[in-house]
């Protein structure tokens, strides 16, 4: 499993990406990010949690973070704020989020989903970021639905994995949100 934050906190621009094993230990020196990593994927676990996965709450059950603009690297409410969660038997999501307009939460700006030879992108149909109050339903578009290994999009058959098996749903690459 690898998990990649872009402009959150510590991280810019230039992506930091962090492998996980059966045993992880993080380790470095004071203001270096890792209670940056816990603190961005706690953010998502309780923005699902309350239903409102459309957005990146910043304060909640698990962390307070105080307002986008805190979080968002160097405070620039210009950056999109980037977490990928990837594994190689289960795909790659991305979700990248944008300052809604007064610079407090950040919402949802971006999906991308690669799994067993597919990639498809989805965005909302209009800004999220002029929305005011909770965001709960929101149509997408799609942006790009495309074959990265030959395999055709369209076809009804189950995709399988490397060892042949049929791949697991793309739900448990994200499940560590939801372990208490």
């Amino acid at each position: 499993m690898k998990i990649t934050l872009t402009n959150f906190k510590r991280f810019g621009a230039d992506s930091q990406t962090f492998e996980f094993a059966p045993l992880t230990y993080i380790l470095g020196a004071n203001s270096t990010g890792k209670s940056s990593l816990f603190q961005c994927l706690l953010a998502v676990r309780q923005s699902i949690e309350a239903g409102r996965w459309l957005e990146l709450l910043p304060r909640g059950r698990h962390v307070d973070l105080g307002a986008f603009r805190n979080f968002v690297h160097e405070h620039d409410l210009e950056a999109t704020i980037i977490l990928e969660l990837a594994d190689e038997r289960l795909g790659r999501i991305v979700f990248s989020w944008i300052s809604d307009s007064d610079g407090n939460r950040g919402v949802l700006s971006r999906i991308e989903i690669e799994h067993t030879g597919f990639l498809l992108r989805l965005t909302p149909s209009r800004s999220l970021a002029e929305s005011r109050g909770p965001l709960t339903d929101f149509e997408f578009s799609i942006d790009e639905l495309k074959r990265t290994n030959g395999a055709d999009p369209t076809s009804p058959a189950a995709p399988t994995g490397s060892d042949g098996a049929a791949s697991e749903d793309l739900g448990t690459l994200a499940s560590f949100l939801w372990v208490s």
